[in-house]
């Protein structure tokens, strides 16, 4: 039986991995931020495959990035090159891997040493590059925009959008299918080390959005 590793398995994505998981009855272990990278050690021994979702998307101070995103990576890979089973790793990437903040900064060192150091061991990864995920057991006023605005609309607090930008949105129950499908393909495939653009996502403006979400709750009210 397949033994699956999970980083960041208290998380958005994690929880919904979990309950796909245990459907298909796939033993998995957890490894969240309170725990020691000992344990991470040892549970990357036990793994055939890992889906590396932990990470840090908002913190006010910087060295949470460099901490949570890129030396969490570091640690991940050189433990999965010296280690007996070698499992390929699926990580959660970002379309922001461009922009000049702590978060897009520490995932493209994250992207290029999972790229640089598991091909040349010829480990088998997959980098999916994710636009903003929506969906079941998203926190508000973290990382996603949806589950916010419902928070908040709710609650009959207003939202200010400085901007009316187009949103990519991705819904969480086809992220879990596409991870799913990378899994199948870095465990039965050679050399296979994939950087993936989602190209399956939503578009939709910022005003357009929030309106839709007030129309739910007004006719919500008026069942």
């Amino acid at each position: 039986k397949v033994k699956v590793l999970i980083t960041g398995s208290n998380g958005f994505i994690g929880k919904n991995l979990k309950i796909f998981l245990k459907s298909k009855n796939i033993y998995f272990l957890e490894y969240n931020r309170k725990d020691n990278y000992k344990k991470l050690h040892k549970y990357i021994e036990y793994s055939d495959i890992i889906f590396h979702l932990g990470g840090e998307n908002r913190s006010k101070n910087k060295k949470n990035f460099e901490k949570n995103n890129f030396q969490l990576t570091k640690f991940l890979v050189e433990k999965v090159i010296s280690s007996k089973k070698k499992p390929p790793i699926i990580f959660s990437s970002t379309i922001k891997i461009n922009e000049k903040n702590d978060y897009g900064i520490t995932k493209k060192k994250c992207e290029k040493i999972i790229i640089n150091k598991l091909k040349k061991s010829k480990i088998n990864f997959s980098i999916l590059r994710l636009p903003n995920i929506f969906g079941k057991w998203a926190k508000p006023n973290h990382n996603s925009f949806i589950a916010t605005c419902c928070y908040n609309i709710l609650r009959g607090k207003n939202i200010k959008l400085y901007n009316n930008n187009e949103l990519r949105l991705l819904y969480i129950d086809d992220l879990i299918t596409i991870l799913f499908k990378e899994a199948e393909n870095c465990l039965s495939k050679d050399n296979y080390y994939k950087l993936i653009s989602v190209k399956k996502y939503y578009k939709i403006k910022l005003k357009k959005l929030l309106s839709l979400i007030k129309n739910f709750k007004e006719k919500f009210r008026s069942l």
